[in-house]
C-alpha cells in the first residue's frame, strides 16, 4: 500500500528484539522494487540506527533522514541516495522501525516525505500493536487449553498406569507364596502380560507427547495399497487368534500418496487392530483403498455390534473408552485412535 499510494520507492518493516540488541526483518522491498519476505533477516541497532535511536527517545514524532548516503540491500551497499527511518511506538516502548529510500527512482526529497514517513509509521505503529494483542491473546488461550489437555492426561494416564502395577504387584506377592511350578509359572504370565501392557501404554503416551510437540513428518511417495496389505500381513496372527476373516480390496491401479511412511503405517495399523480386538470372534473385517477425486480413502468397517451415538463422538479423545470391561480385558492403551487421528489430520485429511 505503502509504495503504490505514496509512491514511495521500497520501504523495509523491522521489529525490534530487545533482548538481543537486533532489528528483525518482516517485509520489505528488494532492488527492482518488489515486496519480498524478510523474516530471515536481523541485524544489530549498534550502527546507522543507533543515533536515530537516541534521539527518537526524546521525541516520539522524530523521522531521521539521511541525505546522499549509502543505500543498503541486506547489509550490502548497493546505490547512493536518501535514507529515512521512523519508529513504531506501542505506548511509551519502541517496537520497531520502518525504513524508506529513493533507490529504484532516484526522486528527490519532496517538501511532505516527513509528514508522510510520520503518518505511514503511525498506521504501522498501531496496526502491529493489534495484532500482537491479537497474538498474544490466542497464545494465552492455548496455553490454557494445553494446560487442561495435560492436567485430562495426566489424570487418565496415573489411572492406566495404575491398573497394570496394581496386578503386578497382586501376582508377584503370589508369586513368593506359590507351592508348586505350575503356579509360579501362572503367576509369572501374569505379570509378563501386564508389563507388555504397560510398555504398550509408555509407548503410545510417547508417541501422543512426539505428536503434540511437532507436526513435522518425513514425507515420501508411498505405494497406499502396498502399505495396507503389508499391515494386514503383519496382523494375521492376531486376526487368527480371533477367528476373524479379513478382506482386502483396491482398485488395479492407484497413485502414490506423499505422506510420512513409519506414521501413516502406525495409523492404519492402530484403526485395523482396533476393529480385530474388539470385533467378536469370527468375525469380519474389510478394508478397501481407494481412490475419489484427489482423495486417497481407508475404509475399515467390522461386523462389530458398532459404537452407540452417545459414545460415538469421544472415540478419538484420549483414553476414552466406551466399553471399560472390555478395554480392560484387552489391554487396550486407549491411545490408538487419538494417535491415528493426530496423525491423520496431520496430512491435512479426517
Amino acid at each position: 500500500y505503502g509504495l503504490r499510494e505514496f509512491r514511495i520507492d521500497r520501504i523495509g518493516l523491522f521489529l525490534i528484539d530487545h533482548d538481543t540488541e537486533e532489528l528483525i526483518g518482516k517485509f520489505g522491498t528488494d532492488p527492482d522494487g518488489n515486496v519480498r519476505d524478510e523474516r530471515e533477516f536481523r541485524t544489530s541497532i549498534r550502527g546507522r540506527a543507533q543515533r536515530f535511536f537516541e534521539e527518537v527517545v526524546e521525541d516520539k514524532d522524530q523521522i531521521a533522514i539521511w541525505e546522499d548516503t549509502e543505500l543498503v540491500d541486506y547489509d550490502e551497499v548497493v546505490g547512493i541516495g536518501w535514507n529515512g527511518m521512523a519508529a513504531l511506538w506501542s505506548g511509551d516502548t519502541i517496537i520497531g522501525v520502518v525504513a524508506f529510500d529513493n533507490f529504484t527512482s532516484h526522486r528527490p526529497l519532496r517538501p511532505y516525505e516527513h509528514d508522510l514517513m510520520r503518518l505511514y509509521s503511525s498506521v504501522l505503529s498501531h496496526l502491529v500493536t493489534r495484532k500482537r494483542a491479537e497474538q498474544n491473546r490466542l497464545d494465552y488461550a492455548m496455553e490454557h487449553e494445553r494446560v487442561n489437555v495435560l492436567q485430562q492426561f495426566l489424570a487418565a494416564a496415573s489411572h492406566d498406569l495404575r491398573t497394570p502395577l496394581s496386578v503386578v504387584q497382586m501376582n508377584a506377592y503370589l508369586l513368593r507364596s506359590a507351592d508348586d511350578d505350575e503356579q509360579r509359572e501362572y503367576y509369572l504370565d501374569i505379570v509378563d502380560q501386564q508389563v507388555e501392557r504397560l510398555k504398550k501404554l509408555l509407548e503410545d503416551m510417547l508417541a501422543m507427547s512426539r505428536l503434540d510437540a511437532t507436526n513435522e513428518f518425513d514425507y515420501e511417495w508411498v505405494d497406499l495399497a502396498n502399505l495396507t496389505s503389508n499391515i494386514i500381513d503383519q496382523q494375521g496372527a492376531l486376526a487368527a487368534r480371533h477367528g476373524h476373516r479379513v478382506e482386502f480390496q483396491v482398485p488395479s491401479s492407484l497413485p502414490p500418496i506423499y505422506v510420512d511412511r513409519v506414521q501413516m503405517n502406525q495409523a492404519v495399523r492402530n484403526i485395523l487392530v482396533n476393529a480385530l480386538i474388539y470385533t467378536p470372534s469370527g468375525g469380519k473385517i474389510n478394508v478397501e483403498v481407494k481412490q475419489e477425486t484427489e482423495n486417497a480413502i481407508i475404509v475399515i468397517q467390522d461386523s462389530g455390534v458398532g459404537i452407540s451415538d452417545e459414545h460415538l463422538p469421544r472415540i478419538f479423545e484420549r483414553f476414552y473408552r466406551s466399553d471399560v470391561a472390555r478395554s480392560a480385558e484387552t489391554g487396550g492403551s486407549g491411545l490408538g485412535l487419538s494417535i491415528a487421528k493426530k496423525i491423520i489430520e496431520g496430512h491435512q485429511g479426517h
